[in-house]
């Protein structure tokens, strides 16, 4: 995911729907726990 947000850059969030077996992948890696859903923002 690091690398994927590096490349789309500062101004492009990321959305992503978690199948239930996945959600604690998102939440180690950093993501903000959503109602399924996670959310990484903008920078700018």
């Amino acid at each position: 995911m690091d690398e994927v947000a590096r490349q789309l850059g500062p101004s492009v969030a990321i959305s992503l729907i978690s199948m239930p077996d996945a959600v604690g992948f998102y939440e180690r890696i950093g993501m903000k726990r959503m109602p399924d859903a996670f959310w990484i923002s903008r920078k700018r």
